[in-house]
């Protein structure tokens, strides 16, 4: 299936789909807006995906295991003082 890159109106973020090409209706992968908008592509190129913040790939998975690994520790050490 071929990959489309989308821009959402609503929430302002770029992100891409995989879908048969007479395929309909794109919600937001972010708002889940109907208001979005096929991006022409680019011949021989690709298009940058990114949010508002234009963070770096992977950044938002490694802020959720940051977040992941904070809550898991202070869990570990109330465990602790529970057991003390």
């Amino acid at each position: 299936m071929p990959t489309y890159v989308y821009h959402c109106n609503s929430c302002q973020n770029t992100f891409e789909a995989r879908h048969s090409m007479s395929f309909e209706g794109q919600l937001c992968k972010f708002c889940e807006s109907l208001d979005v908008t096929r991006v022409p592509s680019e011949f021989g190129g690709s298009h940058k995906v990114s949010e508002k913040s234009n963070s770096k790939p992977g950044s938002v998975v490694r802020e959720f295991i940051e977040s992941t690994r904070e809550e898991i520790n202070k869990e570990k050490k109330d465990l602790k003082r529970r057991e003390a």
